[in-house]
């Protein structure tokens, strides 16, 4: 993003902000907003490789690359490839950080028909294990199917109902539309799909080497990180195709499992024993940043001392300009344009500290500014 900061007559500041990075329209396609790449699928789908190219509707399942764009208030995905819709379920479960479990011990929230308990353990000290450094903490699940089609959407705590989990349904909606209704949906979550992909990996269960990686439409989902204890710091996603009935693991993860048949049963799986890393990590963001201009245009006006790096900071070190041609009465004496660029994808408020002084009636002095 750059900010244009104009300095007209000899207090009046205007701050004109250039376009940053839209956030992203929630409707199963890739857009620019998304600017981190997290995985690539290393292993063919074993679920069936679509080859309808229609956005409602696909004869197979696979996860070809996540993408995530993350602010001070929401976390997207995006997640290209296909799932089928015969109500195959695509399992997304999430790590904030806090007390969580690292396998699917039981007793959860009842949502989707016991979805997450029918992952977990059943008596015999088994369930769903995930990598040694994943803790999974909320859950989402998504899936698809019916004509015309629908979407269906369902939240969770990976946290027993007798320490407090909740669960609910989140509610319906349909291919290439976020909104999500008819259900109980309290911190508007997005979510849909896009099943028009014909690219990606092949059907099969061995290595495969990259062809997911520029898929742009799928699956996408907003959530709002309240509904998450609005972590401040990393957040780890597992990402998992299911059976219809969470019941049956194929071998699409992100990351990749590197190459392998369908997984079964979840409560049989264990994710540490596969090579890498079963999950992507999402960096904290700060939400703040001190910048110096990075450039300077002297529009109207001449200067007679310093520079640009006299605008770093205030240290006594100023960029005095003067007037120089002023056509009429009502003109600026001196106008200025300061460029300044961010590492921030999507910079929701801008702040300007101006130290400037007037030194004489044709001389203006700024002393610094900061962005």
């Amino acid at each position: 993003m750059n900010s244009t900061l104009r300095l007209i007559g000899v207090a009046a500041i205007v701050l004109a902000v250039g376009q940053a990075l839209a956030q992203p329209v929630i409707d199963g396609t890739r857009d620019g907003s998304y600017y981190t790449q997290a995985a690539v699928q290393n292993t063919q789908t074993g679920f069936g490789d679509s080859n309808l190219g229609v956005i409602d509707f696909a004869n197979g399942s696979e996860l070809d690359n996540v993408w995530y764009y993350r602010t001070a208030t929401d976390l997207y995905l995006f997640i290209g490839g296909n799932l089928e819709s015969n109500y195959n379920k695509l399992e997304i479960f999430l790590d904030t950080g806090i007390s969580g479990d690292n396998r699917l011990l039981g007793g959860y929230p009842d949502v989707d028909y016991g979805a997450l308990n029918r992952m977990s353990d059943d008596g015999n000290g088994n369930g769903l294990t995930f990598d040694s450094t994943f803790k999974a903490t909320h859950w989402y699940g998504f899936t698809c199917g019916g004509d015309p089609l629908t979407t269906y959407a369902n939240f969770s705590e990976v946290k027993s109902v007798l320490n407090g989990g909740v669960g609910y349904w989140l509610g319906m909606g349909s291919a290439g539309n976020g909104s999500i209704t008819g259900g109980n949906n309290p911190n508007n979550v997005e979510a849909t799909i896009n099943n028009s992909n014909v690219a990606g990996v092949p059907g099969g269960i061995d290595i495969d080497a990259g062809n997911g990686q520029s898929v742009t439409t799928g699956m996408e989902i907003k959530i709002p990180l309240t509904e998450i204890g609005s972590p401040s710091g990393i957040i780890k996603a597992s990402i998992i195709i299911n059976g219809s009935g969470h019941d049956y693991l194929s071998n699409q993860v992100l990351g990749g499992i590197g190459g392998g048949d369908n997984l079964g049963d979840p409560r049989y799986n264990d994710f540490s024993f596969v090579p890498g890393d079963q999950f992507i990590t999402i960096p904290a963001g700060s939400t703040t940043e001190t910048l110096a201009p990075n450039g300077n245009t002297i529009n109207l006006g001449k200067v007679s001392g310093g520079d640009l790096s006299s605008l770093a900071a205030d240290d006594g070190n100023a960029l005095t300009v003067c007037k120089f041609i002023v056509p009429s009465q009502t003109s600026p004496i001196v106008r200025m344009t300061q460029t300044y660029t961010t590492t921030k994808p999507s910079p929701t408020a801008v702040e300007l500290d101006v130290k400037a002084k007037l030194v004489n009636a044709g001389a203006f002095k700024i002393r610094g500014f900061q962005h």
